[in-house]
């Protein structure tokens, strides 16, 4: 008989050796925060500070903090976080960061007070209002109105990008699903 500890070793073992074996494409992982901050660089080239709207768990992640920090530092912008404790915060969040004098805003998870369509509504209308890019964490944020995002594969809001007047390199154009939507 297998001792408890043994059988709960191994089905760890094999839990990794599972998830280690999936081949790493864009239908089996999310793209990374630096991948998303490179696409939204790409797409308006001069932006310097980015707004990003995240849950209040997400921005008490040290680990999760670390890597949006490294990814900022990567694509040599600064990040001026809005860490959301309530759907109520997101509209005092965007006056402060718009103050801030952002030029793009940023959710690069769809997570606990993110996740809420109200707070992806008043982001993505306040964005188009002020002229602001937005890079959402998935397809909905796309079909809202934001630029862009990471669901499987790169996602672009052709309405968007033209009422902005962004236009996608090349290197982008030929990986990114155009969807003409909102």
């Amino acid at each position: 008989m297998k001792s408890p500890l043994r059988s709960l070793t191994l089905a760890l073992a094999a839990l990794i050796l599972f998830a280690a074996a999936q081949p790493a494409n864009e239908s089996t992982m999310s793209a990374s925060f630096h991948q998303q901050l490179f696409v939204l660089k790409a797409l308006k080239p001069g932006i310097k500070k980015v707004g990003l709207f995240v849950d209040a768990s997400f921005a008490a992640d040290a680990a999760q903090m670390e890597a949006v920090t490294r990814a900022a530092a990567g694509s040599q912008v600064s990040i001026h976080i809005a860490p959301v404790a309530s759907v109520a915060d997101v509209a005092s969040k965007f006056r402060t960061l718009d103050g801030d004098g952002i030029d793009a805003i940023w959710v690069p998870i769809s997570q606990g007070n993110m996740a809420q369509g109200s707070a992806r509504t008043f982001l993505v209308e306040n964005a188009a209002r002020k002229r602001l890019p937005l890079f959402g964490p998935d397809r909905s944020w796309v079909d809202a109105g934001a630029v862009g995002a990471f669901d499987g594969a790169l996602m672009l809001n052709q309405r968007t990008l033209t009422a902005l007047s962004l236009t996608v390199p090349a290197s982008l154009a030929a990986s990114a699903q155009m969807l003409a939507v909102n």
